[in-house]
Formats: C-alpha cells, structure tokens, sequence
C-alpha cells in the first residue's frame, strides 16, 4: 500500500525488471541519476534509484536472497554509481 512500482529496461529492450519501492524525500536535489547498490562479497543487490533534478530517492525492496544474506550477517559495502539519461 502507498509503494510504487520502478520499471528498469535496458536500451534495447531485452531486460526489463520490476520492482516495487517506496519513496522518501531527501535534502539533497539529485544532480544526475544515482543507482545504490547493496554489495555482499561479489553479488550487487540495487537498493535505491535518485532521479536527476528531483528530490525523490526510490528504495527498492530487498529480494529473498538479499534478506538472507542480511540474516546471516554478511559483510555488506554500498556503491554508489552515477548514470546518465538518454
């Protein structure tokens, strides 16, 4: 109730992925568009989309899998990677 729905789609339309969100207002106005990633050891789970020019930040919600290794107490790093809109 009250989520949203991220709809993630490569250029050439072979990848499409879901997600359901929610959405908090951060202080910061996005410059450019922000992916965060959850990383544990060499699996990348994405757990939040920044919009440029906006002050919406969309935290995904953990898959299964993530949640897992959450419960087994994995060593978790966040990246922070920069994307550019076409």
């Amino acid at each position: 109730m009250g989520g949203r729905v991220l709809a993630i789609r490569s250029p050439e339309g072979k990848v499409n992925i879901y997600a359901t969100t929610s959405m908090d207002e951060s202080k910061n106005v996005a410059a450019k568009y922000t992916l965060v990633f959850h990383k544990y050891g060499t699996r990348h789970f994405l757990a939040a989309v920044k919009v440029g020019n906006s002050r919406f930040v969309y935290s995904l919600t953990p898959s299964r899998l993530e949640e897992e290794l959450r419960a087994q107490n994995a060593p978790v790093t966040e990246e922070i990677l920069l994307a550019s809109a076409k």
